[in-house]
């Protein structure tokens, strides 16, 4: 398999010990979905990834990406898997200070589709979501610690809450909600990745952006889950803690909107 490094195509690479974003997790990624050969939403990804390296100060050219993307793609020949996009510092630090002299690296690579389970368990979280930024940070410790949790479990993924108490997201995915037919999702304020999938749904639906508590997952009629890669997935049960928990048999607004993502994104 080929991959991108500091935009040279080569078979294998590796970084050293220095790089801050070993170190530091200085830096940001994107996954995209790949479909029959196409990237979806790529001009979303990389405008989210702009708009991250813009936040963190790391100058970098994006502007042949998107053509490498595709010969990478094409070269590997894959059909149906994820595009994974990594920029972040290279070495020189003061401590935390990045030095003057301090560029960046990047990385690209494809990789196979992860199979999603046919049924979703999902659980809630018991550690502190810390932090608000709305990008794909490389520092990816809360996501880390709740996908733990979850296999610990037995789930598919944990719902994360802030120092409110407030919904987030999962380690994974934006999540969103159904009661009495409106569909609620966290306000971004909550602290929250702004999806791509979430931004393409709000653009389409009417959604009701809230700070609510978990109890609000537990009266709702109906939750799904959405990110670029699995798209959308019902949920079916959630575990709140060791004595609440829920089962949700209903999914008729999560199989009209999933139908709808579906046609807009992989229609070809």
């Amino acid at each position: 398999m080929f991959l991108y490094y500091n935009q040279n195509l080569v078979q294998e690479a590796s970084i050293g010990i220095a790089n801050r974003g070993f170190l530091f997790g200085d830096g940001a990624f994107e996954t995209c979905l790949i479909h029959a050969q196409k990237i979806i939403n790529f001009p979303q990804h990389l405008h989210r990834l702009a708009t991250a390296l813009q936040y963190l100060e790391i100058t970098y050219d994006l502007n042949n990406l998107q053509q490498q993307a595709e010969h990478l793609i094409k070269l590997n020949n894959l059909e149906n898997g994820i595009l994974r996009m990594q920029i972040s510092r290279d070495v020189g630090s003061i401590g935390y200070l990045p030095t003057a002299n301090c560029s960046a690296i990047s990385v690209m690579q494809t990789l196979p589709f992860r199979e999603v389970p046919a049924q979703i368990k999902l659980i809630v979280s018991s550690r502190d979501l810390f932090g608000s930024f709305p990008f794909k940070s490389s520092n990816c410790l809360p996501y880390v610690l709740a996908k733990i949790d979850a296999n610990k479990q037995q789930a598919f993924d944990s719902i994360l809450l802030n120092s409110q108490q407030h919904i987030c997201e999962t380690g994974s995915a934006n999540i969103f909600w159904v009661k009495d037919g409106q569909i609620f999702s966290p306000d971004a304020s909550c602290g929250l990745v702004l999806g791509i999938i979430r931004d393409l749904l709000c653009q389409h639906y009417q959604v009701n952006f809230v700070k609510a508590n978990w109890q609000a997952l537990y009266w709702a009629d109906e939750v799904f889950l959405t990110n670029s890669i699995i798209l959308l997935k019902s949920v079916d049960f959630i575990a709140f803690d060791n004595k609440i928990s829920k089962y949700y048999s209903q999914k008729k607004v999560a199989t009209t909107v999933a139908s709808f993502l579906q046609e807009k994104l992989l229609a070809l």
